[in-house]
């Protein structure tokens, strides 16, 4: 009988042990984070796990399953008006890109994102900056690559680069960028620059 009441307490010493736990360091700076750790909509990190699909063809079907939860109902479906709308994107896109406004901005945005790619994974200044450089990337690309489609290849560029940085701090807020997708980010942002030489 004993044994047998002893046998919880042990098993519980088991699970405590083999139980991954976050390095001390982490989660006192995890911790300094404090409600400010935290986006809106998005769980907070907790300074080691993250979440999200692998980059390429390993995390389509994790994509596809994420997107069909995705509400389409006010959607409009009327394809002539949509692509009419398409169209005219294009129409204005191309102007814009033809400015001399176009090489400042997509520039000044590569730069925002390497100093945010630069701040230490605890510093508390990423809470502001991760907003911030999630507003650029959509308004560049509200601007420069409406429907996720641009005119220059410079612009598509900028734009795998920025998709790439709003679907990782989507899913996974402030958790640090893992190296495939930081990567990812830097050469496109790299090639981007090199491309505006090409472009039209």
């Amino acid at each position: 009988v004993v044994g047998n009441a002893l046998m919880p307490a042990a098993a519980a010493a088991v699970i405590a042990i083999s139980a991954p736990a976050l390095p001390a360091i982490a989660a006192d700076k995890v911790s300094a984070l404090g409600a400010q750790g935290c986006l809106a909509g998005v769980k907070c990190w907790d300074g080691s796990s993250v979440k999200g699909c692998p980059l390429g063809e390993e995390g389509e079907e994790c994509r596809r399953k994420a997107l069909s939860d995705v509400d389409v109902s006010s959607y409009n479906t009327d394809k002539k008006q949509a692509g009419a709308s398409l169209q005219s994107k294009k129409g204005s896109i191309k102007n814009e890109n033809s400015s001399e406004a176009y090489d400042g901005d997509l520039k000044g945005l590569g730069d925002s994102i390497t100093v945010y790619l630069t701040l230490d994974d605890f510093d508390p200044a990423r809470v502001k900056a991760t907003k911030d450089v999630q507003e650029s990337c959509k308004t560049w690309a509200g601007k420069y690559a409406p429907g996720g489609k641009s005119a220059r290849k410079s612009g598509t560029a900028m734009n795998v680069a920025c998709n790439s940085l709003l679907g990782w701090t989507s899913f996974n807020g402030l958790a640090p960028l893992d190296s495939a997708t930081r990567s990812n980010i830097v050469s496109n942002i790299e090639k981007s620059i090199t491309l505006l030489g090409d472009d039209l």
